[in-house]
Order: structure tokens, then C-alpha cells, then sequence
């Protein structure tokens, strides 16, 4: 049985837990968003964070293929359809481009790249449905300052921009 719709559009913040996605999900919420907020686990943060804004905790690990279509069909049961994707985790295992390893680079592309692949295109069906809906990849149009050790964060997290 499905519980009553929140009110205000829907919005998704993934890496919600702190920092930016944190940030991001306070902001939406006081311009009166009815936000989901992801992260890897729920560690009290994520849940404590949903309480203080109404909205709605769904802890997944992006990078498991079947976590983006759970995650909207939850979201969409609760409070309805996702209209803003705010695609914020990110993987950031950072170490010297030689040494890094290939489970580090894969884990990159996995969060960084193909999470947030499924998530867009578990998004973009509702949002076509309604005519309207936004995706933002705050990393994705940054201006990266090439630093030694950052060489598989910025390859995987600048190749979501053109994707939606």
C-alpha cells in the first residue's frame, strides 16, 4: 500500500550524506522540493537529513544495476516521480595515476560513470511523461585542475556530461 504523495515536485541528491549533496538537498528543500536523498549506506546521516527536510532516506550503492530503478520506483511510490536528478556521488579514491589500482579504476567508472548512466535513464521516462524535468552533474561541467592522482575521478566523472 502506498502512502500519501509529499508535497512539492520530487528531487533525488545522491551523495546527499555531506558536503555538496548535502548542501544541495537543504537548498531544495527550503525552495520547497520534496527530496530523496542517497547514499552509499545510512550511517544516520542520510536519515537524520530526510527527517529534518520531509523528506525521503534511500541508502544504495549506485554502482549495483539494480539500485537506480529500486531507488525511483521507491521514490516514485512515496512522493512521486522524480523531476530533478541531482547526480552528486561520486567515487574518490585518490592515489598516483601508476599506482592505482584496477579494482580503484573500476569502482570509478562503476559510481562515477555508469551509476549515474542508470540513474538518468531510470529518471528520463517520467520526466518525458511530464514534459519537463532536470538533470545536474555537478562535476560533470567542472573545470578540472589536473593534479597528480586524480587522473581516473576526473576520465570517469567528466564523462557523464552529454549524456541525458
Amino acid at each position: 500500500m502506498s502512502e500519501r504523495p509529499l508535497a512539492g515536485p520530487v528531487a533525488l541528491v545522491t551523495g546527499a550524506a555531506r558536503g555538496l549533496g548535502h548542501a544541495t538537498a537543504l537548498r531544495l528543500a527550503a525552495d520547497g522540493y520534496t527530496v530523496a536523498v542517497n547514499d552509499i549506506t545510512d550511517d544516520g546521516r542520510l536519515s537524520d537529513l530526510a527527517k529534518r527536510i520531509g523528506g525521503v532516506p534511500v541508502p544504495a550503492d549506485i554502482s549495483d544495476p539494480a539500485a537506480a530503478p529500486a531507488m525511483i520506483a521507491a521514490i516514485s511510490e512515496r512522493a512521486g516521480p522524480v523531476q530533478v536528478l541531482v547526480a552528486n556521488a561520486a567515487a574518490m579514491a585518490m592515489s598516483p595515476f601508476l599506482a592505482a589500482s584496477p579494482g580503484d579504476w573500476w569502482r570509478h567508472i562503476d559510481v562515477n560513470l555508469s551509476g549515474h548512466f542508470r540513474l538518468i535513464q531510470a529518471v528520463i521516462p517520467a520526466m518525458r511523461a511530464a514534459g519537463h524535468g532536470r538533470i545536474v552533474a555537478p562535476r560533470a561541467g567542472a573545470l578540472w585542475v589536473c593534479r597528480a592522482g586524480s587522473e581516473p575521478v576526473k576520465l570517469s566523472a567528466s564523462s557523464v556530461c552529454g549524456t541525458a
